[in-house]
Parts: C-alpha cells; sequence; structure tokens
C-alpha cells in the first residue's frame, strides 16, 4: 500500500540467515539464541525487532514455545516485532493475542505457485506438500507423508487453504463491488445533475409564469384604476363628458358623409362629364344614379329620358351630358330609339334588398343601383331592409331617398314585418 507509514526507529534488531559456526562452537540455533540474548539487553521501545524463520533449528514445539515467550516480552515493552514463520503454534498465537496480526503471502491453488500479494488477517499454509507434488514427488511418497502428518494437521491446512480461496473470491467479488460502486455513483451523480437541471428549468418556468402574471395583473389594475378615475372625472365633469360624446358623434356624421361624398365622386367619375348643359337629343346620366339615356323633352325644371325603351321624368338639374362610347350594334339601337346604359338595368329585381353587415359606403351603392334597376323595370314598392343597431346606416339611407326624385315617399315598415329595421320605399 504505497498509504502505509513506519515510525522512526532507534534501533534494529534483525535475525537472518544462518550464523552457525564451526569455529566458534555455534550451531544454527545457538546462533539464534546468542542473537535473543543481545536483543533482550538492548532493545527499547522504539526498536523494530526482525525475525525470518523463527524457532528454526530445534525441536517445533519447544523452539515455537521459546520464541512465543520472547515476542510475547518484546510486545509487554511496546516493541515492534515482525515475524516470518512457519509453525502452526506461532499463527495460533498471533490470531489470539490482541496486539498481532496475522498475514500471508497469497498462493494460486491451480498453478499451484505464489502470487505475491499480501494477505491481512490470514494465516498462510507452507505448501509443502502442493510444492511436492509440483515438484513431482512420487504420488506414493506425498500420499504416506500425509497419513504420517495425521488427520487433524491436515484437516487444519485444508481449512487454511479453503479460507484462502474464498478469500481471493471475496476480493473478485470486492473488485466487482467496487466497480459496480463506482458505476452506480457515477449514474446518481448524472441523475443528481439531471435533476438539479430539471429543478432549474422547473423554477425557471414558475418564475416567468408569475412574471407573466404579474404583469397581466397590472394591467388589469391600471385598467381598472384608469376606469375609476374616468368615472368619478365624468361625475365631477359630467356636462363636458357629455360635450365629449356629442362632439364624437359629430366627427362621426362628418366622416360619413365624406365617405358618401367620396362615393358620389367616384360614380361621377365613370363618365366623363361635359361643360355645357344637356339639349333634347343629348346623352344624359342621372346624378343620383347611373341609369343613362337621351334626353327627347325638356318643359319648365322638368326632363323626359328615353331609356331602354323606357320614358323617364325627373328633374331637369338631375340631369348632366355626357359622351358615351359608341357600340357595334350602333345601328340597331339607334332604330329601336333605345340607349344602351348600365348593364345592371336588365337583371331582375327582387322586392326587398337585404343590408345589414354592410359598411355604410358600399350599402349606399348598392342601394343606388338597387333604385335605378326597380325604377327601370316599373316596380310601385320596394323593401329596404338595413337593421335596427345604432340607426346611422339608417338615417344615411333616408338622405339618400329624400335627394332622389324618383322617389315618392318611405317609411318605416309595421312592427310585423320588420319595424326600425326596414324601410318601404313607394317609386313614382
Amino acid at each position: 500500500d504505497p498509504t502505509s507509514e513506519l515510525p522512526i526507529f532507534n534501533g534494529f534488531f534483525v535475525d537472518l540467515g544462518d550464523d552457525q559456526s564451526i569455529e566458534n562452537d555455534l550451531s544454527t540455533f545457538s546462533s539464534r539464541l546468542k542473537w535473543m540474548q543481545e536483543t533482550l539487553d538492548n532493545f527499547s521501545p522504539k526498536s523494530l525487532v526482525m525475525i525470518d524463520e523463527a524457532a528454526a533449528g530445534t525441536d517445533p514445539e519447544e523452539g515455537g514455545a521459546l520464541f512465543q515467550s520472547f515476542i510475547e516480552h518484546l510486545l509487554r515493552n511496546q516493541c515492534k516485532v515482525i515475524v516470518s514463520t512457519h509453525h502452526g503454534a506461532l499463527k495460533v498465537f498471533a490470531h489470539e493475542h490482541e496486539k498481532e496480526v496475522n498475514g500471508s503471502m497469497e498462493f494460486d491453488q491451480a498453478s499451484l505457485s505464489p502470487t505475491y500479494k499480501f494477505k491481512k488477517g490470514i494465516p498462510g499454509s507452507s505448501y509443502a506438500f502442493e510444492i511436492a507434488q509440483r515438484m513431482k514427488i512420487k504420488p506414493e511418497v506425498l500420499q504416506r507423508s500425509r497419513t504420517l502428518l495425521g488427520e487433524a494437521k491436515d484437516k487444519m491446512e485444508s481449512l487454511i487453504t479453503e479460507l484462502e480461496t474464498k478469500t481471493q473470491q471475496a476480493e473478485e467479488l470486492k473488485a466487482k463491488f467496487q466497480s459496480l460502486k463506482s458505476k452506480a455513483e457515477s449514474d446518481r451523480n448524472k441523475y443528481l445533475n439531471k435533476l438539479d437541471g430539471v429543478n432549474k428549468e422547473k423554477e425557471k418556468i414558475r418564475q416567468k409564469a408569475l412574471t407573466e402574471a404579474k404583469s397581466i395583473m397590472d394591467q388589469a389594475n391600471r385598467k381598472v384604476e384608469q376606469a375609476v378615475e374616468q368615472i368619478v372625472e365624468e361625475k365631477k365633469t359630467g356636462k363636458r363628458a357629455l360635450k365629449n360624446i356629442r362632439s364624437g358623434i359629430d366627427k362621426e356624421k362628418a366622416d360619413i358623409e365624406q365617405s358618401l361624398n367620396e362615393i358620389k365622386e367616384k360614380r361621377e367619375a365613370r363618365f366623363r362629364k361635359s361643360e355645357k348643359p344637356p339639349s333634347v337629343g343629348d346623352h344624359v346620366r342621372f346624378l343620383d344614379g347611373n341609369t343613362t339615356g337621351e334626353l327627347v323633352e325638356v318643359k319648365g325644371n322638368q326632363a323626359v329620358v328615353q331609356a331602354d325603351g323606357l320614358r323617364l321624368k325627373t328633374k331637369y338639374k338631375n340631369l348632366i351630358k355626357v359622351e358615351v362610347q359608341k357600340k357595334k350594334n350602333k345601328q340597331k339601337a339607334r332604330s329601336s330609339g333605345v340607349i344602351q346604359g348600365d348593364s345592371k338595368l336588365n337583371e331582375a329585381v327582387k322586392p326587398s334588398i337585404d343590408l345589414r353587415g354592410f359598411r355604410t359606403d358600399k350599402a349606399l351603392d348598392e342601394v343606388m343601383h338597387y333604385i335605378d334597376r326597380a325604377v327601370f323595370r316599373g316596380m310601385n314598392q320596394v323593401e329596404i331592409v338595413h337593421g335596427k343597431g345604432d340607426g346611422i346606416l339608417k338615417d344615411q339611407i333616408h338622405s339618400y331617398l329624400n335627394e332622389r326624385d324618383d322617389i315618392k315617399s318611405f317609411k318605416l315598415a309595421g312592427e310585423d314585418f320588420g319595424g326600425a329595421g326596414c324601410t318601404v320605399v313607394k317609386l313614382q
């Protein structure tokens, strides 16, 4: 582990290798005992003691007991100790002692070879039989050795091996778990980021809605305040408000009259007016309509016009001299004594015309053509449906009817026949 740390030591005591000497009459075990004595005389709580192959070179049980006692003494005096051993008794001692912990190097059971991975908390096996098998020791020798070892010892070694196998599996599962955990953390962060984005967008929409609602409320409040102020003002100055209303009505009437004049001007512009007053034999047109014909008689302020075979009476001042373009059937028209005028005169005329929904200028134009055709057809009475409304269209139509000389009279229809929404016109 690259994060591992060690304290500062003031002394190192290491038992490593074989210091036996024939010259000094020291066996392997004797040399180790000499080192043990020197260590006991000189170590301190800040020393580090390292022992390789503890209890080697003598009886395993006696050697194991001696080194266990030696290690206990060092630990009681706060000394740090690192020991490597194959003795089972020392492995059990490390497992049971509160200040000690077992450790081992991982061994691959499939390939029967070390992986060089350190495993904390797990005592290692010597793997003597496994290594002997890999070295191709005869099977009968291995089998006999297992028998001699004893069932209990073999069972302990098997348990250690099984424990190591399960530890390897646990490590693999741990690695998978870490991978899944990392992915879960990543997914969680993505979800939180998306959730944060959704919450921000939600808040943005909410703020926008609040802003729009506030704007609508502000506009409504302003309108209410203006209406209240207007009502209060009108109460204070009622006469002035009435005067303004009348002024508005007069302006509306003036606009309508201007529209009528424009219509009349456009209508008269359809023919080229002669500067000379009309004489008998001239082509003339009625000022209050589109009907044209030949002036055949003048008596004082009265005149008679021949139009499409009919003799029409009118006031002389209601006629203007016009120049009419000659047509291909000119010879036929002269022989019959008929002057071709407005082509709509030949159309069938219904007993009534409905002008509801028309603008004033359009309605007056329709009335003009309708009366012309009715007079041409010799009808005695027609009806003009203009609707009730505010009465403006009715007044304009009545004003126009008053200007025509071929209108005998007109009045509103009875209540059963339209009342104020219909005008009955009698023709001369």
